[in-house]
């Protein structure tokens, strides 16, 4: 009877130990992804910068017209933009390419590249990339997802390949803010005059527009 009985409160205390190693390992799994989010957060804004930058993304909807007033727009202030396209539009645009000899290019993606697992993901994005480098002849360092994305095969994807996710936190018809990312929305007709008109309040508010990159090293240092 003892021998039943210890038995019993032996296997309730295995069963417990069981239930608080599987805790645990959830515990360290949920704050290695949470380590992961952090390390992948889109750039949106950065503290204790004295200027700003300017992003846009390009999807293909842009009339030329206007894409072509406002690349005028950014080589006649000096602005060189974050311009991020997918590799759709690298294919039916790459006659446009030499509009944007003056910006950084960025790879866009409308939708989101995760896939079933994590090795698709993966392989899904290295197809990005490497079309992105077939047309554009340099690697993606800064990637703008479309759609918000905190899967950790895609924190993963990123991480692995060095790449940088940009978001952004105001527009041309906000004030300019130092340490802002600044997007400046669909390329109409009007984008090239509202992208002047904030020019002139950045040099009145003392807020220079930098290039993503100088942005990033001035946040580094």
């Amino acid at each position: 009877m003892i021998y039943r009985r210890m038995k019993k409160i032996k296997r309730k205390l295995i069963f417990l130990l069981i239930i608080i190693l599987a805790l645990c390992l959830w515990l360290r799994h949920v704050k290695a992804e949470e380590s992961l989010f952090s390390s992948v957060e889109p750039v949106g804004s950065r503290e204790g910068i004295s200027a700003c930058t300017v992003t846009v993304s390009l999807t293909g909807k842009e009339e030329e017209t206007a894409l072509r007033l406002f690349t005028s727009v950014c080589e006649g202030t000096g602005i060189t933009p974050c311009v991020f396209v997918t590799t759709k539009w690298l294919e039916e645009n790459s006659d446009l390419l030499p509009l944007l000899s003056g910006a950084t290019l960025g790879l866009l993606y409308e939708e989101s590249p995760k896939r079933l697992t994590q090795k698709r993901t993966m392989a899904a994005m290295a197809e990005e990339n490497r079309l992105f480098m077939t047309y554009t002849g340099t690697f993606p360092r800064y990637v703008r997802l479309a759609e918000e994305e905190r899967g950790t095969a895609v924190a993963s994807a990123l991480e692995a390949y060095a790449q940088i996710p940009i978001g952004f936190c105001a527009t041309l018809d906000d004030s300019p803010l130092p340490g802002a990312v600044v997007d400046c929305g669909f390329i109409d007709g009007t984008a090239g005059y509202r992208l002047a008109n904030f020019y002139g309040e950045t040099l009145a508010a003392s807020c220079p527009v930098i290039s993503m990159e100088s942005f990033l090293n001035e946040w580094e240092t």
